[in-house]
């Protein structure tokens, strides 16, 4: 039995040593007959490229205009216009956005400005980490550069999913700190138009004597075409530092 068990790797490791395929096309070197075919080239029998593999990146680009309106207390209340960028490519998302606001009795001005990048780990819970930077380009005094890291949690099953997501501010301007963000999210899709969630959110206030920030919100999407949608949100505070309440309309376009 031994015996024969010597023999057989003899033959095998023979038999490898005398299949070579430089190239790696699965069509050995003595038959080949285009033996420096690309690796990612499909062959026919006798080594030669018959179609070449394209492996096309997953990616998009979504552009939407925002019209936002809050409440802040019975004297005073705020609206926004807002430019918002999402591009994707495979697993990274690259954000920006760009908005200027007016509230009456005090002004109006642009805000601070966004960048952030992200990127997505897909299993069973969809996993989403990054940051990104408030750059200083609103019109405040002594403004500096703020940054943030946030990472969130989505999982989907049928029609529904839920989110989790966190997020860290780190705080540079004169008498602010740094912040703590939650928001939880339940969603549900009606049709392949038509997309709603419900959601709550938590935030620390950047001032040191302020107490948190909570929101109740909906949200509701729909898709006219594949690339066109309109989408609008409605809040209400649901603590004392919060604003009483707030909507917004999107118009969006994805490429």
């Amino acid at each position: 039995m031994l015996k024969i068990t010597i023999l057989l790797s003899i033959m095998i490791l023979y038999a490898k040593a005398e299949f070579l395929d430089d190239d790696m096309d699965g069509v050995e070197n003595s038959f080949d007959k285009c033996p420096n075919t690309p690796f990612m080239a499909l062959v026919d029998k006798d080594g030669c490229t018959t179609k070449t593999l394209k492996i096309t990146p997953k990616k998009s680009l979504d552009i939407s205009i925002s019209f936002y309106h809050a409440k802040i207390d019975d004297k005073y209340s705020q609206n926004s216009k807002s430019l918002n960028l999402i591009y994707n490519y495979n697993q990274y998302t690259f954000i920006l956005n760009s908005s200027r606001y007016d509230i009456n009795d005090i002004g109006s001005g642009q805000d601070d400005t966004t960048i952030g990048v992200f990127y997505t780990f897909e299993n069973k819970i969809f996993t989403q980490i990054g940051g990104g930077v408030y750059l200083p380009t609103g019109d405040f005094q002594d403004n500096k550069t703020d940054y943030f890291l946030r990472v969130k949690f989505l999982y989907a099953k049928n029609s529904f999913d839920a989110t989790l997501s966190y997020t860290k501010t780190f705080m540079k301007d004169i008498d602010t700190v740094d912040t703590n963000s939650y928001i939880t999210s339940l969603g549900y899709n009606f049709t392949d138009q038509l997309y709603s969630s419900i959601s709550y959110s938590s935030n620390d206030s950047i001032y040191a004597n302020s107490g948190n920030i909570e929101y109740l919100s909906l949200y509701l999407e729909y898709y006219f075409t594949n690339n066109f949608y309109i989408a609008t949100t409605y809040s209400s505070g649901e603590s004392k530092d919060a604003n009483d309440y707030s909507y917004s309309f999107d118009i969006g376009y994805s490429f």
